[in-house]
């Protein structure tokens, strides 16, 4: 007689804490990239190709996280959005107006708005990478400037990506970088 197997619902993160349990110390870590798969909604930490940290993010709805390669740049505590009426903590620039930040907050520092929270791990940003507020704070704190960052939304793209920017020179685990 065969098991049936009932479907078990994903666990679900709580936005306030880290998401892929303990964050290692980056200062211990070379060669450090960040890649962005925006099938998955998992944002990678690797280093010398190989992956010690996977967070949820919550890119974008429709598209609007753009893929490609950039580098880490500015930081900062806070930023309001008077225009969306949004706010976040601990962000780091990836490029431009994209960054990697908390879930959102309302004008002050810490208030965040607990339903933004609840979605983390799904598409919900106007095209920033959301993370939960330790990853956030972890990555504001840890992640050094310049560090590459890789957004992508399919194999292909992947690939593209590291071929464009000659990361086919370091040893990378492309599946492992794919997996949820």
């Amino acid at each position: 007689m065969a098991l049936e197997r009932k479907a078990v619902p994903a666990p679900v993160a709580d936005w306030r804490d880290p998401t892929g349990g303990v964050q290692p110390n980056l200062a211990n870590y070379r060669n450090l990239a960040i890649f962005v798969n925006l099938e998955t909604n998992i944002a990678a930490v690797e280093s010398n190709g190989k992956v010690i940290y996977r967070m949820l993010t919550s890119p974008g709805v429709d598209g609007e996280t753009p893929t490609g390669y950039w580098r880490t740049d500015a930081k900062g505590v806070h930023f309001y959005n008077e225009k969306e009426h949004e706010g976040a903590d601990y962000y780091t620039v990836i490029h431009g107006n994209y960054l990697f930040h908390t879930v959102p907050t309302g004008r002050a520092f810490g208030t965040y708005i607990v339903s933004q929270g609840d979605i983390l791990g799904q598409d919900g940003s106007h095209g920033c990478c959301r993370l939960s507020v330790a990853d956030a704070y972890w990555l504001w704190k840890q992640c050094p400037r310049s560090t590459p960052v890789y957004i992508y939304d399919s194999k292909k793209g992947l690939d593209s990506l590291l071929a464009a920017h000659h990361y086919a020179d370091r040893p990378i685990n492309v599946e492992e970088l794919l997996a949820v």
